[in-house]
């Protein structure tokens, strides 16, 4: 979370011309995670920070965390149970593997509520809406659901919604034609490489599909991959960077370090989250020059920290699933 700040202060003061790719990718795919209502903030940096990390007037969720904690350490029977993210203070921004599998793989099990706007369940689903007959155009369009709703927040088109459906609607199959659409209504993020209504026919084989394209496009392809990165690695990396700042700023004897780190005793109890916010509010120039080089020094892009060669686009996802390709490459997972 420091790290994070950080870097979008050194981005948004200029210290930083380029945001690092790693980090600018992470801000992109998990914003909520980081920033209130997931808007970076461009000024009150040290605010920002404050409503993401503040234990002020949050004592009845960490009281949660904690029996949650609990709980799970006394009944999980698996791997996937010891670590689940709704203990998390933090990171809590689920990837559709773990909300497939949280749901028993059973799509009608998954709220509305639940979806990535961006995942194609949710496509798939609001592409399943009943159409209503506009009465100012006359053309069907399609219900003003809470799903429909979050996808024009998102950006989402609502001519690009109404063609969706009537593919999925004249098509009754989610092949290249529908994909071909997903990809020119959805606002996926430019990476540098660098209660609703359940879902209908769990049987299907468009579901399976659905399904399929969902898991691809989360474990190795360019819409959001979130399980492609290997954040063991990452968090080594976020770790390497912040001893890096605090060795730079000891040996200078830098006037924050030493608040955080040596003279205020209230500060010293969370040392890093102490010289972060003193960064952030006293937007100290030679602090942030040193902070800026870190950053620098280290520049690194997401394809740097992941498990595969390359990522998937839409087409060959799309190729996938209406069968133009016959079969499915070798893998290319480094690590497997």
């Amino acid at each position: 979370m420091c790290i994070m700040h950080l870097h979008n202060m050194m981005v948004q003061k200029g210290y930083i011309s380029r945001p690092v790719g790693l980090y600018a990718t992470l801000q992109e795919l998990l914003p909520t995670t980081f920033f209130a209502n997931g808007n970076a903030p461009t000024s009150d940096f040290a605010k920002s920070f404050l409503q993401m990390t503040s234990e002020s007037g949050s004592r009845r969720e960490a009281f949660q965390r904690q029996a949650m904690r609990r709980i799970i350490s006394r009944t999980a029977v698996d791997l996937t149970e010891l670590l689940n993210m709704n203990a998390n203070r933090f990171f809590k921004q689920k990837s559709m593997l773990n909300i497939y599998n949280e749901a028993d793989w059973l799509p009608d099990r998954i709220a509305d509520e639940d979806l990535h706007i961006t995942s194609f369940l949710a496509l798939f689903r609001i592409g399943q809406t009943k159409p209503k007959t506009d009465a100012a155009t006359g053309k069907n369009v399609v219900e003003n659901t809470a799903l429909v709703r979050r996808a024009k927040a998102a950006g989402i088109e609502v001519e690009s919604l109404n063609q969706i459906s009537e593919i999925l609607a004249r098509d009754k199959k989610f092949d290249e034609n529908a994909m071909k659409a997903f990809k020119a209504a959805t606002p996926l993020p430019d990476y540098t490489i660098h209660k609703g209504t359940p879902g209908r026919g769990s049987k299907d084989r468009i579901t399976l599909d659905v399904i399929k394209s969902d898991l691809i496009a989360d474990i190795s392809s360019e819409i959001r991959p979130l399980s492609s990165l290997n954040y063991v690695f990452v968090t080594v990396l976020f770790m390497m960077l912040f001893i890096q700042i605090e060795g730079e700023l000891k040996q200078r004897r830098h006037p924050l370090w030493v608040e955080a780190y040596e003279k205020n005793k209230l500060f010293m109890k969370e040392k890093r989250a102490s010289l972060t916010l003193l960064v952030l509010q006293s937007e100290d120039e030679e602090c942030m020059e040193i902070i800026a080089k870190a950053f620098e020094d280290s520049r690194t892009g997401w394809m740097s920290h992941m498990y595969w060669d390359d990522l998937d686009d839409t087409e060959k996802i799309g190729s996938r699933l209406d069968g133009s390709s016959n079969r499915d490459p070798e893998p290319s997972c480094s690590v497997m």
